[in-house]
């Protein structure tokens, strides 16, 4: 595909906006190829997303296809994911949670593999395909890890680590901070850490519920229920990196 141009796609279907960017669903009038067109505003969020998504070719990271500017935009064809996100399709039933877990833990994985943090995993930035299954999506605010404590207060409120507003170190273990807020939503349907104002939802990571005696995470088998409330823990030396380790049979 070449490089692309607003006027190179037939836009199909707005599918979000916001005061950031655009998305469409959008046909690429030479080829007929189906592509998610993302057009931003911000020149800096779109060169961070452009340089890290050409870093990360792993099946659980959505693929940049081509991007260019136009008219003062920054446009991105992006690969056409067809399903829903994760905040539109939780709660999760078990087998379902199980494959968000490992794939979207992969997709971080390889993330960090490259030396950067996304610093906004949300349940919103997670996406169903259904030949690719779950898939990290929107990387306007991936950062180099050696850059990230600069830019520490972004992303999304509820998934942020308590070391993002605390002034303490931020590397993948945050990541993984809002990996685990995000597969609570995924089976629960709500949000860990919840509040109508910003102060409470921050009240809430620093001095957070007693996750180990919410009835919904009692429903999870132990090796999965102990790794989730570990993910959230707030020092981040107890969070683990890796997938627990689950007997077979």
């Amino acid at each position: 595909m070449a490089l692309v141009t607003i006027a190179d796609f037939e836009l199909l279907e707005l599918i979000a906006e916001s005061s950031r960017a655009k998305l469409h669903r959008a046909r690429h009038r030479g080829s007929g190829e189906i592509v998610a067109l993302k057009q931003v505003a911000d020149a800096t969020a779109a060169c961070r997303e452009i340089r890290a998504l050409n870093q990360l070719k792993h099946p659980q990271v959505v693929q940049i296809i081509d991007s260019g500017n136009e008219h003062g935009f920054a446009a991105l064809a992006l690969e056409w994911l067809d399903g829903l996100t994760l905040d539109q399709a939780a709660p999760l039933l078990y087998e379902s949670w199980i494959v968000l877990a490992q794939q979207i833990h992969a997709a971080l994985t390889a993330v960090h593999g490259q030396d950067l943090l996304h610093l906004d995993v949300k349940p919103g930035n997670v996406m169903h395909d259904s030949k690719a299954g779950w898939k990290l999506i929107d990387f306007g605010e991936c950062h180099p890890a050696f850059e990230a404590r600069l830019h520490a207060m972004t992303g999304s409120i509820h998934t942020m680590a308590p070391e993002q507003f605390s002034g303490g170190e931020v590397d993948a273990r945050t990541d993984f901070y809002a990996l685990g807020c995000t597969l609570f939503f995924a089976w629960t349907g709500r949000m860990a850490h919840d509040g109508e104002l910003t102060p409470q939802v921050m009240t809430r990571h620093l001095h957070p519920p007693d996750l180990a005696a919410d009835p919904d995470l009692a429903r999870l088998p132990a090796p999965w229920r102990l790794w989730l409330i570990a993910l959230m823990k707030r020092d981040p030396e107890q969070r683990p990196l890796s997938l627990p380790c689950v007997p077979v049979g």
